[in-house]
Order: C-alpha cells, then structure tokens, then sequence
C-alpha cells in the first residue's frame, strides 16, 4: 500500500513532525487553514477510527499532543475527523486534524439545520435500538 501517513509515520516520508510516540505521529499540515494547524495519525494503517486496533494507545498520544498544543502554542484547538472521501479525505489514512483558534480567525461557519419529529425519530431509533445487541 503506498499511503503517505504510513510513509511518515515510518520516518520514509519528509514532515514536520511535532510529536510522536509508539502508537501516533503528530505533524503539520502543508496548507494549513490556521498557524499550527496539524494532523495526528495512528502509525498503523486505518482508514476509520472504527479500524484502529489500539485505540486507549492512539487516544493516550491524541491526549498527550493536545496537551502540548494547548500550553504552548494556542489553548483554544478544533479538533477536526473528516469522514472519507465524502468529507474531504484525501489520504485514506484515519486523521484527526488540530485547528488552533486565534482571535478574530474565522475558520468555520456552520450550517444549522431544524430536524422535523419524524427524522429525530427515526435516527434515535436507528442507534439507540442498535446499541442495545
């Protein structure tokens, strides 16, 4: 597989990598929408959270980056997971991006929708239902 995530993680790829331990890689992004803004990935190769195989591992180094984010860089951060293709991915390596939020930035300008009875409804019904198998 040539997936550029895993090239970095395993040091065969140039990044600025600003942290990294055994289970994540933190970097910044080559186009960032704000000053800091980074990616953190697992080292192994997932596309979707759901396929992380050591995931108290990759939430422990998530933890351990934000914490040096917020202290020394911005204390305000977005954390950010695009969902696929469909959300903008374009390497299909699962990544959560960190947005640092600085005064005046406007980085994003959410969309609010009102949800009928009917469609509220039927998505609790849809998970909630589930969650109990």
């Amino acid at each position: 597989m040539d997936c550029k995530y895993c090239r970095i993680a395993a040091n065969q790829y140039p990044a600025h990598i600003l942290y990294e331990d055994e289970n994540v890689v933190a970097f910044l992004v080559e186009n960032p929408v704000s000053k800091g803004h980074s990616v953190v990935v697992p080292r192994e190769h997932a596309e979707r959270y759901t396929e992380i195989q050591n995931v108290s591992g990759f939430a422990r180094g998530l933890k351990n980056f934000l914490l040096l984010m917020e202290e020394y860089i911005c204390p305000d951060l977005h954390i950010v997971v695009n969902p696929g293709r469909k959300g903008g991915q374009n390497n299909l390596h699962f990544q959560m991006h960190i947005i640092p939020q600085y005064e005046g930035e406007k980085i994003f300008e959410w969309t609010w929708h009102q949800l009928t009875e009917d469609e509220v409804e039927e998505i609790t019904r849809k998970v909630k239902n589930k969650s109990k198998d």
